[in-house]
């Protein structure tokens, strides 16, 4: 066995921020391309202009893959080998009897050239025996602030700018152009097929004869990503993302997992390791280190997009009780599987030093220097590193979701992926609701959605049974997966995303309004207002939350006006004791 240099480390290289050509990260800059992801977007719209054409325009953000596309369809539609882009931007193919006037990035030319190529596109609309079909890249904001510019573009602007809010499935798109909107494409599939892809083993066989393969943490990531369970640990940090309506474009992703599973380091660099103080440095490069970006320079830190979101859902720093027990007493336990579950996890791989851990948690425990003092230092050396380990590791796949700042994550992820809500989620969702308009803990037997304000004043009461609950679906043909849940009453629609969902049932649950209270409360004062906005208030009723010490909570009296006589009827009989 002697040294190895892995050619795929040297590749994901290039979309290493701390050590990368940064030219090479855009596709703009590159004449072959040495790896493609292959999305479903990317399929169909090479499948409609080689079978049934039609223009299409691609937006999204700067490295969402607009250009890529664009290559991709030269590629499969041209037997010449792609020579670059000229520099006009624009090049045209011939495909079966019909032209494809590609243009890669309608926002780099100029004002007169985009308008003049917009024009050409809206002839194609009005000339049935045209056989030019146009794919354009364009920036939302660059295109929408031309059509709306110029009034001879009308007829253009009325078919695309619909389908820019369409979210790519509800409009029925038009015959002659179809808009694909990469901003819709979910990180979280990208970031899979990322992953598998690189971490297939042919990338990897080089390694099996490298004399450095043991002290090796590029290639312990490799095997962890590998597991089927850390790699769908890891998705459930990009779905986060998702569910909130954030987005990471695939250069981004690219950029975030080569750092994830190199962490800057080359082959070189592990050669080179060999006494204490490298394995130590090598350690600290695992995977679930380099994801959450421990051990970053601040500058680029900031230069990695999306990576500022995952440190707010970062394992390593959120304490359970029970599992902090298993990570400092594990080994200890009277049950062999739990031991060797400690074991397996914490005793020998690169990423815990070689064993390195058990042997401070011995010396904690033979108390050499005095309880406090080294328990100080097992906590803040291990403790971090391990939960997050424990969190991407681990196979209890329900109590990782306690290292998450998220408690209700593994709900909302599970009524997404069955398709369907179960009851009593329903329940709690309203409840919530109602503790968040009265502003106080709201009882109502039945459940019923009171829609009150701050005074405690109801201006509506809204039936379980009337609510409706739908939730969003996969769209695979373009890459996306469900994020949100849409809670329908009267047709007034709150759309639930995942930092929503977690307000609404920690409220339901008793917790405090404060907690994540600024990242909702415009939307659903927006909801109550439009809901209370439905129906006009009867003069003669007067409903109010009053507090009810024997249910701890603010309960539902009506209060009945006539001849100036106020009697009060309590909808809502608390018991049967009359």
């Amino acid at each position: 066995m002697q040294n190895q240099i892995n050619p795929f480390v040297s590749f994901m290289h290039q979309y290493d921020l701390t050590t990368a050509d940064y030219s090479k990260i855009f596709d703009e800059h590159t004449k072959k391309i040495e790896y493609s992801i292959d999305t479903n977007i990317n399929k169909k719209i090479i499948e409609e202009l080689s079978t049934q054409p039609r223009s299409i325009i691609i937006t999204g953000n700067a490295g969402d893959g607009k250009t890529r596309i664009c290559r991709n369809v030269y590629d499969q539609l041209v037997e010449d080998e792609f020579q670059g882009w000229p520099e006009s931007g624009i090049k045209e193919i011939v495909y079966n009897n019909y032209r494809i006037r590609i243009i890669k990035d309608l926002s780099e030319l100029r004002n007169e050239v985009i308008v003049e190529e917009l024009k050409k596109l809206q002839d194609t609309l009005e000339n049935n025996f045209s056989n030019v079909y146009f794919l354009i890249a364009a920036n939302e904001g660059k295109l929408t602030h031309t059509l709306v510019k110029y009034p001879e573009l009308n007829k253009l602007k009325s078919i695309v700018i619909p389908q820019f809010i369409s979210n790519n499935k509800e409009l029925e798109a038009t015959k002659e152009i179809k808009v694909y909107n990469l901003l819709y494409a979910s990180s979280s599939i990208y970031a899979e097929k990322i992953v598998e892809g690189w971490n297939e083993e042919q990338n990897w066989s080089i390694c099996s004869d490298c004399s450095s393969r043991n002290k090796c943490i590029i290639n312990s990531n490799h095997l962890a990503l590998s597991d089927k369970t850390t790699k769908n640990r890891m998705m459930r940090m990009y779905k986060s993302l998702d569910m909130n309506g954030k987005h990471m474009t695939m250069r981004e992703l690219l950029i975030h997992l080569a750092y994830t599973q190199t962490g800057g380091m080359s082959c070189k660099d592990i050669h080179e390791a060999s006494n204490s103080e490298s394995i130590q440095a090598l350690a600290k490069k695992s995977y679930y280190e380099n994801f959450f970006g421990n051990n970053l320079r601040p500058e680029v830190f900031e230069e990695i997009g999306g990576i500022q979101e995952f440190k707010s859902l970062d394992p390593g720093y959120i304490s359970d009780s029970l599992i902090d027990d298993f990570l400092l007493n594990g080994d200890l336990s009277s049950n062999e599987q739990i031991k060797d579950t400690h074991h397996t996890l914490f005793g020998k791989d690169i990423d815990v030093e070689n064993g390195a851990y058990y042997e401070d948690v011995k010396m904690y425990r033979s108390n050499i220097h005095g309880d406090n003092v080294n328990g100080i230092e097992l906590m803040n050396k291990w403790f971090p590193r391990l939960r997050r380990k424990y969190y991407f590791e681990s196979q209890d796949n329900k109590k990782v979701e306690k290292l998450i700042p998220y408690r209700h994550r593994y709900d909302f992820i599970s009524i997404l992926h069955r398709g369907r809500i179960e009851h009593i989620i329903k329940i709690k969702l309203v409840d919530g609701l109602n503790t968040f308009f009265a502003k106080r803990m709201v009882y109502s037997p039945s459940h019923q959605l009171y829609v009150s304000s701050d005074s405690l004043l109801v201006h509506q009461i809204i039936g379980l049974d009337q609510v409706e609950f739908h939730i969003q679906g996969k769209n695979e043909t373009i890459d996306q997966t469900g994020t949100t849940l849409t809670l329908k009453v009267q047709g007034i629609e709150l759309a639930i995303n995942l930092v929503t969902f977690e307000y609404l049932m920690r409220l339901s649950n008793g917790g405090m309004l404060n907690v994540l209270r600024e990242h909702v409360e415009i939307l659903l004062n927006s909801f109550r207002n439009r809901l209370i906005s439905l129906k006009k208030q009867d003069e003669n009723i007067l409903q109010i939350l009053k507090f009810d010490r024997i249910q701890g909570a603010f309960v539902l009296e009506t209060i009945e006006i006539c001849d100036g006589r106020d009697s009060v009827v309590d909808i809502e009989p608390e018991d049967d004791d009359f």
